[in-house]
């Protein structure tokens, strides 16, 4: 979104988990100018309580910040927050239909999705079934070594064209996003608690 609002183009975030000055103040910390792209128009960044919206209701406002606002990029930010405002209505059926419309209009379309586990021997992707509507996936997770919590990352789906496979170590610092270079020497990550093969491994340091 960044990058976009570098090409002048408009951007929304559906945050249904976290408030504005929270967001704020985590996008400062990590050197991101949310502020400045805000009051340049360039991002719209909402705080969504999913007990006052239905559905419908808030189809209708991305529609009207496609149709009549130029918006080129949404974020919902989480499915689980959006199931919240279901209230016993079809997620997947929902989510397929709203993402259906905004890909149409030549959207890109952000879907954040919370796993339930930490560790475990499957790794999930979603708990909806939903990735099938995904062209990219990115998985970020913890991993327990050497008795601390890491964070690797990695791509799991590309529908369109070849991705590097290997899973590396990254870190959110206060000057952005640090990937680390790949794991090696280790199985087992996405179980969480990864073996070491031999007698050494390479982390992101």
């Amino acid at each position: 979104m960044s990058e976009a609002a570098r090409r002048h183009e408009r951007s929304v975030i559906d945050s249904f988990d976290e408030g504005r000055s929270t967001f704020l103040a985590r996008c400062r910390q990590v050197g991101l100018p949310v502020e400045e792209m805000i009051a340049a128009g360039n991002l719209n960044f909402e705080t969504v309580e999913p007990l006052h919206y239905n559905p419908d209701e808030f189809a209708a406002r991305a529609r009207i910040e496609v149709e009549e606002r130029g918006t080129t990029m949404v974020m919902i930010d989480s499915l689980s927050g959006y199931q919240q405002s279901l209230k016993g209505d079809d997620l997947a059926q929902r989510i397929h239909a709203l993402c259906r419309y905004l890909v149409n209009m030549i959207v890109t379309v952000l879907l954040i999705n919370e796993v339930f586990v930490i560790t475990g021997q499957q790794a999930r992707v979603t708990e909806y079934g939903l990735s099938y509507l995904a062209d990219n996936i990115i998985m970020l997770r913890y991993i327990e070594l050497d008795s601390e919590l890491r964070k690797s990352i990695g791509v799991l789906k590309k529908r369109a064209g070849g991705f590097e496979r290997t899973l590396r170590e990254f870190e959110i610092t206060s000057a952005g996003l640090k990937v680390g270079q790949p794991f090696s020497g280790l199985r087992g990550i996405l179980g969480g608690t990864p073996e070491v093969t031999n007698n050494t491994w390479g982390g992101a340091r």
